[in-house]
This record gives structure tokens, C-alpha cells and sequence, in this order.
């Protein structure tokens, strides 16, 4: 089916996603831990630095990751809309929302061009820094990017260099991060949203052949499951393939086995028709492997 064809080209672009979220939430989750006070006290000792420059080495090596799986995911996502709407007028409104959201977007940009930091000139020289406070908590740790020596990058566009000079101190990155995967974050909850509304009749067709092939597969079960009867454990091997996990957890929790064969009963009927042999056929099933 053509509408199925395009719904998996959406469910591989969400690959692309799941990458990118991964590779943040890796990221966050070891910023984290580096800011903990708890964590830093102890890292800050002379005896210790050796471990805190190994863990800003890891840190660095997952915020390349991150802005590499960004970027990717920009030109994934451009590639793939060309691949479904370029020929149609069915997403007019996704290069003016692009525009909107991140052509003049300081940190946008900023992010986009740190991918070519990274990979034609260096990698940038983090620094801890640790702070004494006299409210709780009693010291504040944070990661921070060097503003002044990432300033002599050649290639940075205007609007990078702006969001540089108007830097009061070096870029604490945990801040910096969740700005900017905040941005990326509500554009693709659009963005999805508006493709499966989009796509609503075709996901309406694709479910409609879905369950059409389900129910001559159940069907084609139950005439041999009448005529070669099987334990009631293969029996629920069987029909539980063919049903979401949040149907098959309510027929696991019955409480009785009455229950049970009730629930399974009028899930099969949801599908198809089954005659009055094929229910008796399944009710004694359960009822002898009782005795």
C-alpha cells in the first residue's frame, strides 16, 4: 500500500529523533553528576584531578555526539520532507515555522555552527568551576565553554559571533544544552503532530487492511484450533500475537478463569464473527484443563 509505504518512511525518520533525545539525555545525565555537589567536592581535590579532566574528556566526547546527532537530524529531517511533500502542497507551512524558529535564532545557529568547531577545529577546552554560595546549596559546580578562545574560530556566522560578544562569562553548557534542545523539542512535537494529521486518512486505510488481515488470520486459527485442539497455554500463545500489549495485560489480570475466557471471547469478536461451536469450542477448553 502506498499509505503504508509513507507511514514507514515516518516511522524510519523517527529513528533519527530517538538518536538525537538518546544522545541528550547522555549527555544531561553526566552534567548532571559532574554539578553535584557532592560529586565535585571531591573531584576538585589536587589528589583528584586527574579524574576530573578524565570526566571532562567523557563530557566533551558526548556533547560532540550530541551536536553531531543535531545536526544529522537537520539535514534528515530537510530530506525528509523533500522525500514526501517537495511534489505536493500537503506541508506548506514547514519552511515558514523553520524560519521562524531557527534562522534568527542566536542559539540555533550557535549550535549549528559548533558542529564545525568540533569537527574542522578543535575541540573546545571545558573548564569546571565551583562556587561557594551562602544560601543551600552551599557550592554550585558547573561545566562551562571557554567564550574567549572559541572567539578566535574564523568560522563562526554573525549571528554565532553576536551570541559570543554578548557573553558576560564562559557558556555554563548545561544551561546552554537544555535551551536549546527545549527549541528543537517543541518544533518536532509540532511537526509530528502536524504529519499525523496529515496522514490521518492513510493511517485510517492502513489500520482498516491491518485489521482486515488480522481477522482472516484469527479466522484461519480458529477453524484449525476446532478441529485440532491445543493446550489452553497455545491456545493464548497463539491469539495473543495478534493483539496490543494493553489488551493482553487486562486478560492476564482477570481474577477468575471465567473472567479471562469473557475478556479473550470479546476480543476475537472485535475482529470477526465466531459462531456459536467455535465459542463453546473455547469455553470447555479452559473449563476441562480446570478439572
Amino acid at each position: 500500500m502506498p499509505e503504508h509505504q509513507t507511514l514507514e518512511r515516518i516511522r524510519h525518520f523517527s529513528i533519527s529523533l530517538d538518536i538525537f533525545n538518546g544522545n541528550y539525555e547522555e549527555l544531561v545525565h553526566h552534567l548532571k553528576i559532574h554539578n553535584t555537589p557532592q560529586v565535585s567536592l571531591k573531584l576538585m581535590g589536587m589528589d583528584q584531578r586527574h579524574l576530573l579532566h578524565a570526566y571532562q574528556r567523557e563530557i566533551t566526547r558526548f556533547l560532540h555526539n550530541y551536536i553531531a546527532s543535531a545536526l544529522s537530524l537537520t539535514d534528515h529531517a530537510r530530506n525528509h520532507y523533500r522525500e514526501l511533500y517537495s511534489d505536493n502542497n500537503l506541508f506548506p507551512e514547514y519552511q515558514d515555522q523553520i524560519n521562524k524558529r531557527f534562522v534568527n535564532n542566536q542559539i540555533a545557529v550557535f549550535i549549528k555552527d559548533l558542529r564545525q568547531y568540533f569537527q574542522h577545529y578543535q575541540m573546545p577546552g571545558v573548564s569546571s568551576r565551583l562556587v561557594y554560595t551562602k544560601d543551600a546549596p552551599d557550592f554550585v559546580m558547573t561545566l562551562l565553554l571557554p567564550t574567549k578562545e572559541m572567539a578566535k574560530f574564523s568560522g563562526w556566522n554573525s549571528l554565532s559571533k553576536k551570541f559570543l560578544a554578548e557573553q558576560k562569562d564562559d557558556i555554563d553548557l548545561l544551561a546552554l544544552i537544555n535551551d536549546y534542545h527545549k527549541l528543537i523539542e517543541n518544533f518536532y512535537h509540532w511537526f509530528i503532530d502536524r504529519q499525523m494529521e496529515i496522514h490521518k486518512d492513510d493511517i485510517k486505510k492502513v489500520n482498516e487492511h491491518k485489521n482486515k488481515i488480522r481477522g482472516l488470520e484469527i479466522s484461519n486459527f480458529l477453524m484449525q484450533f476446532i478441529r485440532q485442539p491445543k493446550t489452553v497455554s497455545e491456545f493464548e500463545e497463539e491469539i495473543f500475537r495478534y493483539f496490543p500489549e494493553e489488551d493482553i495485560d487486562e486478560i492476564k489480570n482477570s481474577v477468575t478463569t471465567a473472567d479471562r475466557v469473557e475478556k479473550i471471547l470479546r476480543l476475537l469478536k472485535q475482529v470477526n464473527q465466531i459462531n456459536q461451536e467455535t465459542e463453546n469450542k473455547i469455553r470447555t477448553s479452559y473449563n476441562d484443563e480446570k478439572k
